[in-house]
């Protein structure tokens, strides 16, 4: 399990119920010290699925220059493709 409590984090959104994350929905985690709790973990942590982090500086400087609402239209995975493991969702 990843920690949430990295400025950068990259998690999947709720989906309907708090029980669920969405299948396509996802945030970058602005964490901040100075909002966060008892021994500096967020207050969040525990509750999403973090499966990345932001990198490098161009990566941060994107961050910084993202804001709420913003729409994210197209993602690319440029290094470790051979990772990636895709799971048939079962109903």
């Amino acid at each position: 399990m990843l920690p949430l409590s990295v400025y950068g984090a990259v998690a999947a959104a709720r989906g309907p119920s708090a029980a669920e994350s969405s299948g396509s929905g996802l945030f970058f985690y602005r964490y901040s010290r100075a909002n966060a709790g008892l021994g500096g973990l967020s207050f969040e942590e525990g509750a999403f699925s973090v499966f990345g982090y932001v990198d490098g500086e161009d990566g941060l400087q994107l961050l910084r220059s993202l804001h709420s609402g913003d729409i994210i239209k197209r993602a690319r995975v440029v290094e470790g493709i051979e990772n990636l493991v895709t799971v048939a969702a079962t109903l």
